[in-house]
């Protein structure tokens, strides 16, 4: 159906995200001008394999004979799957810290500063999205406009305005600033990792402690979400968004009793977000995380509009 409305509006350039996967998934069907494949990391293994060897071979999937492919770092597991099926085909492969690179000047909650490297440089790039790990993917998002502007010379574009504009609801979100509730959509581990790593920055430069609020799907790693962040938190919440997945916050109280954290229970996201704010006290944040179902629902409760009628707002 997007296809259809796509070329009905007569689109010049429509960026497509692949649904699961990539080799099997109903967006192949294209023939892109660029191939890109960001991280990859453990996740819909009941679909896409057990392993990051496999899981690359359907996110490989998309590449096509003789379109330019955009990697981000990958573990060498992952890369020598992209790097072996991109020759295969014939196909250019550019690989971030490779082939084009950034380093880092500043970092705040409210975004960071980079300077790039590519076919141009540009330095003091301000991007309005926090999290160290931005870099990366600003990087790569420069690096596929590059590699698009080779094959069309006259093709006009603006990195920093791109950039400077751009907005991702529902990743590291500060969504109230008293008391500050952020949101992030982590469902997987290596997302939970990333979330960790922007908490312990946050806890080192601007609060005193973290109050985690977590739904988690049941089919995901739960564990390996958990990890990284149970940590961090001085008080733990688990609730469970309306979404038949859901665990159930009754089984992920037992999990995080496993790994050795004590924790509360709630139903539902209104009532954990109520738990949360009355054991706060000034100098905690608020995290919400584990599903995008479960920011979406905060959002419901907080702002009277999900994840997607926040995009289409945006998008008008």
């Amino acid at each position: 159906m997007a296809f259809i409305h796509f070329r009905r509006v007569k689109v010049d350039w429509a960026v497509v995200e692949v649904g699961l996967g990539g080799r099997l998934d109903s967006t192949n069907i294209i023939m892109p001008e660029v191939s890109v494949v960001m991280s990859i990391g453990i996740d819909h293994s009941e679909f896409l394999g057990t392993t990051l060897k496999e899981i690359a071979g359907e996110k490989a999937g998309i590449i096509k004979e003789g379109v330019p492919v955009v990697s981000a770092q990958q573990r060498p597991e992952a890369m020598e799957v992209l790097e072996r099926l991109a020759a295969e085909k014939t196909a250019p492969m550019l690989v971030y810290g490779r082939d084009f690179s950034s380093r880092p000047l500043s970092e705040t909650s409210e975004g960071i500063c980079m300077d790039y490297r590519g076919q141009a440089e540009y330095r003091g790039i301000n991007i309005p999205l926090a999290g160290a790990h931005q870099e990366m993917n600003a990087s790569v998002a420069i690096k596929t406009i590059e590699t698009i502007s080779e094959q069309y010379p006259g093709m006009a574009f603006d990195v920093r305005k791109g950039l400077g504009q751009v907005r991702w609801p529902g990743r590291l979100e500060l969504v109230r600033d008293n008391p500050p509730i952020l949101i992030d959509g982590a469902h997987n581990p290596d997302a939970a990792l990333s979330l960790a790593g922007h908490l312990r920055r946050l806890l080192a430069s601007q609060y005193k402690r973290i109050i985690l609020v977590a739904g988690v799907m049941g089919d995901k790693d739960v564990s390996g979400i958990l990890s990284p962040l149970l940590p961090l938190a001085c008080g733990i919440i688990f609730t469970a968004p309306s979404y038949g997945r859901a665990a159930s916050p009754g089984q992920l109280v037992s999990i995080a009793a496993s790994m050795g954290f004590s924790s509360r229970a709630s139903q539902d996201v209104s009532g954990a977000l109520s738990m949360a704010e009355k054991i706060w006290t000034p100098g905690d944040l608020i995290v919400v995380t584990g599903s995008f179902y479960t920011i979406g629902e905060v959002k419901e409760v907080l702002l009277g509009k999900g994840i997607l009628t926040g995009l289409r707002e945006q998008l008008r």
